[in-house]
């Protein structure tokens, strides 16, 4: 065979290793790098609401309530709580979205809210009163402007940080809904709670679970310095052949 020839075949075949060498070593890459998503949703395992002008009773229906005062019943505040699912080891969450059905409300009056995190998750929703509620924590997490609502539209808020919080923590979130500023004024707001039979969708929260830190496996360590030693050689291979 003539030396043209051989050389020729020589420069094909090392175009060919470098590109397979560069398509193994990529392909090794994505695998360190990818990430693991997991999309769900959680509806709501228990919600209720607390009035403080009937301070021991529960309030567990169909209908949840916050706001001021209501025909002489005082504030109102409602209970929502979630059990997410188990956390796994290197994740967290990517995303998190409170939703919501909005029932309607009293008068014309219509104010500011805020969602707030409640500071224990021991409470029932047949057990919960004014009395007995756990009351919240921090600054608010999320808010929503009355004087916007539309009956029967769903409202969102985005409450990430608190999720991933109960996530890596005991996997429970509870939360509180309530005015901004309580006081005497007669605004009082309902939303469709979890029992309602009018079809209209419960409290629930959509999200996203990612992974934060891919650790490549043993196997994968090792076929990584087989093929980066390999490839090293090869190089050298090229450069000697003048490829």
């Amino acid at each position: 065979m003539a030396c043209s020839a051989v050389l020729s075949r020589r420069a094909v075949l090392s175009r060919r290793a470098r590109w397979r060498c560069g398509l193994t070593l990529a392909a090794l890459l994505a695998g360190f790098s990818a990430q693991v998503a997991l999309a769900s949703i959680e509806v709501v395992g228990q919600d209720a609401s607390v009035m403080s002008g009937l301070p021991t009773a529960n309030f567990n229906s169909d209908i949840l309530f916050v706001g001021n005062n209501f025909a002489g019943t005082g504030l109102a505040r409602t209970y929502l709580k979630f059990d997410l699912p188990a956390y796994l080891p290197g994740t967290q969450i990517a995303s998190a979205t409170l939703s919501g059905t909005y029932r309607g409300d009293f008068n014309a009056q219509d104010g500011f809210f805020d969602w707030h995190v409640a500071v224990s998750d021991a409470w029932t929703e047949g057990s919960i009163n004014w009395n007995n509620q756990p009351g919240f924590t921090g600054s608010p997490i999320a808010s929503w402007d009355a004087s916007l609502a539309i009956v029967n539209q769903i409202y969102s808020w985005d409450i990430t940080s608190a999720v991933n919080d109960a996530y890596l923590g005991d996997g429970t979130l509870s939360l509180v809904f309530k005015g901004v500023n309580e006081g005497p004024s007669q605004d009082r707001e309902f939303w469709w709670a979890k029992e309602n039979t009018a079809g209209q969708a419960p409290f629930q929260i959509e999200f996203e679970i990612e992974s934060i830190d891919v650790i490549p496996e043993p196997g994968q360590l090792v076929v990584w310095s087989v093929l980066t030693s390999l490839c090293g050689a090869m190089g050298g291979c090229w450069r000697r052949c003048g490829v």
